[in-house]
């Protein structure tokens, strides 16, 4: 899985799952199917309204990667600088 670098020093994975238009149980049913097919990076947004469902899609302890505001992505080539 390709690995994008940020600027806080940490990494996420380039591929992820998009929410913005998911809700009930077809967003349930796609965080769920993502997961199992090994997807770490699910986004989502408060603006989305859909947390509830990406809870009950993610019904186990996973490690997922949430950015956050702020953190951006390092330009290409500039790992380590």
């Amino acid at each position: 899985m390709i690995q994008l670098s940020l600027l806080n020093g940490r990494s996420m994975p380039a591929l992820g799952l998009g929410t913005w238009d998911l809700h009930g149980s077809t967003c349930v049913s796609a965080v769920q199917r993502a997961l199992k097919l090994g997807y770490r990076h699910i986004d989502t947004a408060e603006m989305y309204g859909n947390e509830e469902e990406i809870a009950k899609g993610k019904n186990r302890r996973l490690r997922l990667y949430a950015p956050g505001p702020g953190k951006f992505f390092k330009p290409p080539g500039t790992e380590g600088s």
